[in-house]
């Protein structure tokens, strides 16, 4: 913890060596990410609540993928010769040795009533209900307390409150990018539905902003909740990387999640003739995350017949050294190539500690006679080893998924 806040205090030293407006971007996430590092850290050391292993292995897993995303940022802006090479890596370190001591992969998260432990009595009581009592309306048609989200968390600010704070977002299209902050815990926006309530903006890597800054939605306060609304970001796919939300990565990125009966539809790139399903930045052996694709569906988003030109889709290319990705009972089509899985540019020495998988696919794209001869690559024959990233075991999904009232399918 003293060496992350002694990082956190250089951060803010380096801030004033930027040279341009991009170095101060990527300078200014990376503060945020380093506020979110010690927060993580600090609920490790918390005696005052109750956490077991895998609880601190999640909030090791996030901080250290935070301070991934600091550094990638400067990537991505291609700032990296004046302040990045000042930038210190010991907390990373730290972390991933903390990570090898606690590991405790085989533990599954404690729920109680359907949810976490962590959640509380309240959270979950407000959960259940159809429209939990707002403590703030917002309305376009100015009818609320405000029009804007933007303007009631600004009014947040300035006001007293504990436990739990509710705000109301009435039916309409936001076209706004807000940011729930370190210091605002406990929020929760409630929507008209995810059809009636959008919040949606358009920011992108091309329009300047780092992957992690173009979240229409960026939440780093603890303990926030969404319900009945869609996040949106209308930058398209010529603006390179963006994000409508940012807590948990998506298809690229680090978290533990799981894809059920989805169609993971793929478009004809705007340049090329490839695409590729997934990035996973999975960046320590440790770390309980991965992505699993279950009983989906991946295939072109237009009709052969209507195709642009030809393009092939791989199944993911290795975004850190430890990424893990799993196909199960998933039917790929036609433009997946025989070798199906992808390099991150001439990269090799990832090939081995990666984790890639298939369990029975099917398909024209499925066959695995010609794919990678990775040694990370595995074609899973072994049932009990594909369970592993089942909904039951990589996500814990039969201690809450029964009371979410959704369909899910536990085993294969």
């Amino acid at each position: 913890m003293e060496q992350a806040l002694e990082e956190l205090n250089q951060m803010k030293w380096l801030g004033p060596k930027c040279h341009d407006k991009r170095e101060k971007a990527a300078w200014i996430d990376c503060l945020k990410l380093y506020q979110s590092t010690v927060l993580q850290l600090n609920q490790t050391l918390d005696k005052s609540t109750k956490h077991t292993d895998f609880d601190a292995q999640t909030w090791l897993s996030a901080a250290l993928t935070f301070l991934d995303t600091c550094q990638n940022g400067f990537i991505e802006l291609n700032v990296t010769k004046n302040i990045f090479p000042l930038m210190s890596n010991n907390v990373a370190l730290m972390i991933s040795n903390s990570l090898a001591i606690n590991n405790s992969t085989t533990e599954q998260q404690d729920y109680k009533e359907g949810f976490p432990r962590w959640v509380s009595s309240g959270d979950r009581r407000l959960l259940w209900s159809e429209l939990p009592i707002p403590d703030l309306v917002v309305a376009q048609d100015g009818s609320g307390d405000f029009c804007t989200i933007k303007e009631a968390l600004d009014a947040l600010m300035n006001m007293s409150h504990s436990g739990r704070f509710v705000i109301y977002v009435e039916r309409g299209v936001y076209n706004e990018c807000i940011e729930i902050e370190l210091d605002m815990p406990n929020i929760m926006l409630v929507g008209d539905g995810w059809k009636n309530t959008i919040i949606t903006g358009n920011r992108s890597h091309v329009g300047g902003f780092s992957t992690f800054d173009s979240a229409t939605v960026s939440i780093t306060g603890d303990g926030f909740i969404a319900q009945g609304i869609t996040f949106h970001n209308t930058a398209g796919p010529q603006n390179g990387q963006a994000v409508a939300l940012i807590s948990l990565d998506f298809i690229f990125g680090n978290a533990a999640v799981v894809f059920q009966n989805c169609f993971i539809h793929g478009r004809t790139p705007i340049n090329g003739n490839q695409i590729v399903i997934t990035a996973q930045s999975r960046s320590d052996p440790n770390q309980n995350t991965g992505i699993s694709f279950h009983r989906c569906r991946v295939a072109p988003a237009e009709d052969p017949k209507q195709l642009l030109r030809p393009f092939v889709a791989y199944l993911e290319r290795p975004w850190r050294d430890y990424a893990r990705v799993v196909y199960l009972r998933t039917y790929l089509d036609w433009f997946v190539p025989p070798e199906g899985w992808s390099q991150w540019g001439n990269q090799t020495d990832n090939l081995e500690t990666l984790y890639y998988g298939e369990y029975k696919n099917y398909g024209p794209g499925s066959s695995t006679k010609s794919r990678v001869k990775w040694s990370g690559f595995h074609d899973m024959r072994n049932k009990t080893v594909a369970q592993n990233f089942s909904v039951a075991k990589l996500i814990g999904g039969d201690s809450w998924l029964p009371q979410a009232g959704i369909p899910f399918i536990l085993d294969l």
